[in-house]
């Protein structure tokens, strides 16, 4: 096993951090200047924000807590401290908002292109957007808050010896993961046979079309997430430390 994981995720958050805060500032600076914002826009700077804000958690994770290290590694104070916990609660409870505001972005991108044109084809398309725009409410808001009390108290959460009783986060998060797979293939194949069609007569759909696509990296960074799920690195049962349970956020906003 590698001694130290934690530049893997350093390197992920920065350079994954960096790319999103440019290309969502540069998105919405242009939107501002030609007076053309629209609520995806600012449904887009949430996600922006919640996912730097993860970006702060899993940084300070291995910065201050060691994360990455192994346990022999560390002191007795970094081993027995809340805070390494806590981070990874709020990251969870982030991550729900970052994914939830991202799609519900693309989803209103969706609902402004075909708002106008009334094939079959595009009402159809409409239908759909708005069914995995119900689904991805429906999901992330009970999760989102899920996420928050998974445990009673709250503050269990990092005290795992308090008394008090939790959710099974191993199953929660293994629906998570399949949620996050379904919406992403429902958002990324929604509008492409409209799309398709609409590009005879705007050549420009087709630099659209490609954007779309590029969703596949996200849904392949969920799927490779529940895979970590399912089979486990061994050695991090006995080595928490160096076990990452969520990868890098800004596979969602920087690809759309």
């Amino acid at each position: 096993m590698e001694e130290d994981r934690g530049s893997i995720l350093t390197s992920n958050v920065l350079a994954f951090g960096i790319a999103t805060f440019c290309f969502v500032t540069l998105r919405i600076s242009f939107r501002l200047y030609t007076r053309k914002t629209s609520t995806s826009d600012w449904v887009l700077a949430v996600a922006l924000v919640s996912s730097l804000a993860q970006d702060a958690f899993n940084a300070a994770c291995v910065t201050q807590w060691g994360y990455g290290h192994h346990n022999r590694d560390l002191s007795v104070r970094i081993r027995s401290s809340p805070e390494p916990l806590k981070l990874l609660w709020l990251n969870q409870v982030f991550f729900k908002l970052t994914t939830m505001s991202t799609k519900l972005s693309i989803c209103l991108i969706y609902f402004h292109i075909f708002k106008r044109a009334n094939s079959r084809l595009i009402r159809a398309t409409r239908m759909v957007t708005y069914g995995t725009t119900l689904l991805i409410v429906g999901y992330y808001v009970p999760a989102f808050f899920v996420s928050i009390f998974q445990c009673t108290p709250v503050s269990k959460s990092w005290h795992p010896k308090q008394p008090g009783p939790c959710i099974d986060l191993d199953n929660f998060r293994f629906y998570t993961a399949a949620a996050n797979i379904v919406t992403s293939v429902l958002v990324i194949a929604t509008p492409l046979p409209a799309l398709g069609k609409m590009r005879r007569t705007r050549p420009e759909v087709t630099e659209l079309m490609g954007l779309i696509l590029l969703g596949m990296v996200h849904t392949g960074c969920t799927i490779a997430r529940l895979v970590l799920m399912v089979y486990p690195d061994p050695a991090t049962g006995t080595d928490p430390q160096c076990k990452f349970r969520s990868l890098p956020p800004h596979s969602r906003p920087v690809v759309f």
